[in-house]
């Protein structure tokens, strides 16, 4: 198991980033974590007042978890896995091309807790909002902050880093 402290207010070689630059390395480890999803999850950008609080990846489940300084510490944990029970959860549109989404709410007043589900071939990741009431509204801020990667992408910069040598 990896366990990564994120460092505070930066984003560390060790933090899923969108980008394919400096944090390409935690995207593999993501997508060798789920070697049969077509994609993996990863923070597009982080809005003002959000950090990344830790980044824990291992054989089968890739976890990060996001701080906010209005929404509280830990406020979102997204976590990755080949599949996920979305029983008792509305399936509702998704804005992510290529997955299904479902959400179960828990609490809506004085915070809010919810568990946002996007299932999609071989994957499935948890969004689990545990917003403090002076930032319950700053789900929809959050879920802008994320977006997900194709494996084919990653395995194409993949293959271009080690010279053909690598590939999923």
């Amino acid at each position: 198991m990896a366990v990564v402290p994120a460092a505070c207010g930066t984003e560390s070689r060790s933090t899923p980033m969108c980008s394919l630059d400096a944090n390409f390395n935690a995207l593999v480890l993501e997508a060798q974590a789920v070697p049969r999803a077509d994609r993996v999850p990863c923070i597009r950008s982080l809005p003002a007042g959000w950090s990344v609080f830790s980044v824990d990846i291992e054989s089968g489940r890739a976890r990060f978890t996001l701080s906010s300084d209005r929404a509280g510490a830990r406020a979102l944990e997204v976590t990755f896995t080949s599949s996920c029970d979305t029983s008792g959860a509305t399936e509702i549109p998704s804005e992510e091309a290529g997955t299904r989404r479902f959400e179960r709410i828990e609490v809506v007043t004085p915070g809010f807790r919810s568990t946002r589900y996007y299932r999609f071939a071989g994957g499935c990741a948890a969004y689990r909002f545990r917003l403090g009431e002076e930032g319950r509204a700053l789900a929809n801020e959050a879920t802008l902050a994320l977006s997900f990667i194709s494996r084919d992408t990653l395995d194409a910069k993949l293959r271009k880093e080690s010279h053909g040598r690598l590939s999923f």
